[in-house]
């Protein structure tokens, strides 16, 4: 990892030079050529120089789109691997292409170049793992990455798509903050996955961190390494949080045979004014809707369920039985119709309600076919 840090460096020296002088950009092949006889690229071997090369060119096109884009005052250079203090080379990602490497039951076969086999007398790395694969297809571009202490394998596969099965039943989604996920199928079937216990959580996260910076502030300091590894911390709690709910979704929805979802579309959230100390919190930072969202797709098209976002207008105000739409039908997180009594739980509601929109193009009463004129986006 070291070596591979040398070559992106060497790679990014040659740029950073031509950039300043406002010569031309050396291309992928340019950089191949200027760094195949050198001895960290010979030391490191083919395999691996070239894929981090290649990677490396890739980012060089981002920093031209992001000086014209003229969205930020000053744009910086790419940084170097390297700790400036000790001058010394710091590790970076190990890339290597989907041929160089095999994943067998327990661990990962990782070969090394012939200078490398000839210098420590070894010809490949056998790397244990923990978990079960994920995803079995063609291998792609990975990369073996050093964080909290520990290497992971990012590893890139090609599945086949997956058909669209028969629409035999559907699902309204109603996105929420603390509950995160409600759901209505079409064949009656509703729940909430997700609770205020989790949020807490993640608000203890909150209230280390905070007594760090605290601590910091008065040694006059911004950062350190328990500052890091708290924020760390927090980040995968949420994506574990994430994950896990999702994985649970997806379960029911496998048992009801769902193959077509609708979702609440609640991005704008954040811009709906205040509500509160607490509230605003969570929203702006707990609840991260994008990655929240993309998650539950990326799992829609795996197992080739339709993923259809719908607005949210009025769906929490307006009765699934009779139509009737009033903001007083809403209590905490009640919802009890002013017109003809009906009681449930208000994300529930807004599950059944977004069910409707998605099926029928409206709010409209199954039961009486009485239809409310509302925007839909599909």
């Amino acid at each position: 990892m070291v070596l591979s840090s040398c070559v992106y460096n060497m790679s990014n020296y040659i740029v950073r030079q031509q950039i300043i002088n406002k010569e031309k950009i050396y291309s992928y092949m340019d950089l191949r050529k200027k760094l195949q006889k050198t001895d960290d690229y010979k030391l490191l071997g083919r395999s691996y120089a070239l894929p981090k090369i290649q990677k490396y060119s890739e980012t060089v096109p981002s920093f031209f789109k992001l000086i014209k884009s003229k969205t930020q005052k000053h744009v910086g250079l790419p940084m170097y691997y390297k700790n400036r203090k000790t001058n010394t080379t710091l590790p970076s990602n190990l890339v290597f292409d989907g041929i160089q490497f095999e994943i067998f039951e327990k661990n990962v076969r990782i070969p090394l170049s012939h200078p490398m086999r000839k210098k420590h007398s070894l010809k490949n790395f056998k790397i244990k793992y923990n978990g079960v694969l994920r995803y079995k297809g063609k291998q792609g571009r990975s990369e073996i990455v050093y964080k909290d202490k520990q290497f992971y394998l990012l590893q890139s596969v090609e599945i086949p798509d997956v058909e669209p099965q028969q629409i035999v039943n559907a699902v309204g989604v109603d996105l929420g903050i603390k509950r995160l996920i409600s759901f209505h199928t079409s064949n009656g079937n509703s729940l909430t996955i997700g609770s205020n216990r989790y949020f807490k959580q993640w608000q203890h996260y909150n209230i280390l961190i905070a007594n760090e910076q605290q601590y910091l502030s008065y040694l006059n300091r911004k950062s350190s390494n328990k500052l890091k590894r708290l924020f760390s911390r927090r980040k995968k709690y949420q994506k574990q949080l994430f994950d896990n709910i999702i994985k649970s979704f997806y379960k029911k929805m496998i048992k009801h045979q769902v193959q077509q979802i609708f979702i609440g579309d609640v991005k704008g959230i954040r811009d709906s004014g205040s509500k509160g100390k607490v509230t605003n919190s969570m929203i702006n930072n707990y609840w991260s809707y994008n990655v929240f969202y993309n998650k539950l797709q990326c799992k829609a098209e795996e197992l080739g369920i339709t993923f259809i976002k719908i607005t949210e207008e009025y769906t929490s105000q307006t009765c699934p039985e009779c139509g009737f739409a009033h903001q007083g039908n809403n209590k905490d997180r009640d919802f009890q119709c002013k017109e003809c009594g009906y009681s449930e739980d208000r994300d529930i509601v807004g599950a059944k309600n977004i069910l409707q929109k998605g099926m029928y193009g409206s709010l409209q009463n199954i039961h009486r076919n009485e239809v409310v004129p509302l925007e839909v986006s599909v």
